[in-house]
């Protein structure tokens, strides 16, 4: 091939008609791309917002939704996270049924007590549910503990799931410094709450095998 004819070659190939067929080709895949890029992210950015756990409650201000499956976001931390058909934080999606057939302590307070950026099954709550399973006699715990929660979101969500019909022995009620924050937030200084109080009844029941630490203290001042 001389030098000519290769030259004429190269030139129609880039010329507007001889190469018509491969400009559209090059021309439509990228656009392609971008098109399925924009549509992909629209879709996920929409799953996301119908999937999220924490919701707006005009009972008790808020919560979770129940029956979710998924992942929680604090922060950088992307973390499992899962609630029962109460709305509660749980090991994984399950029907708790409003009248046990054991002891029930329900839980409550607010980030710490969710355990905001780690699993139920490491959290402290997850591991007094996982006592509570192991004694003789056994123990459910329920975590109805949720970040920001202050006195009286406990007291409505807890009055909330009376109503509902759930029941159960003994409520834990986990306050911190910051509920004063909370509930300066949460309800105007019109609002008070009187003649509520959550007392315990003390018994001793035998247990096989008690959790460690930290957690193994409020285990033991609970069910003792």
């Amino acid at each position: 091939m001389g030098p000519e004819v290769a030259a004429k070659k190269a030139v129609g190939l880039f010329h507007p008609e001889a190469g018509l067929g491969q400009h559209r080709y090059f021309f439509l895949l990228p656009g392609l791309f971008l098109a399925f890029d924009i549509a992909y992210s629209s879709l996920t950015s929409g799953e996301e917002k119908e999937r999220s756990a924490r919701i707006a409650n005009p009972v008790y201000d808020h919560g979770f939704a129940a029956n979710f499956e998924g992942h929680g976001v604090w922060g950088d931390l992307r973390y499992p996270l899962a609630t029962n058909n109460l709305g509660l934080k749980d090991a994984s999606v399950r029907d708790v049924p409003l009248k046990p057939d054991s002891r029930r302590i329900l839980l409550i307070g607010d980030s710490f007590t969710e355990a905001i950026g780690m699993s139920f099954e490491d959290s402290f709550a997850g591991q007094l549910y996982r006592a509570g399973q192991q004694r003789s006699e056994k123990i459910e715990f329920l975590n109805a503990g949720v970040a920001s929660y202050s006195p009286s979101i406990y007291y409505k969500k807890i009055k909330y799931l009376l109503e509902r019909g759930l029941q159960f022995d003994e409520v834990v009620v986990f306050s911190d410094s910051s509920d004063v924050n909370d509930e300066a937030k949460t309800i105007s200084a019109s609002t008070t709450i009187q003649n509520t109080a959550l007392i315990a009844p003390r018994r001793r029941v035998p247990c096989k095998r008690q959790p460690q630490g930290r957690v193994g203290e409020i285990f033991s001042s609970i069910v003792s």
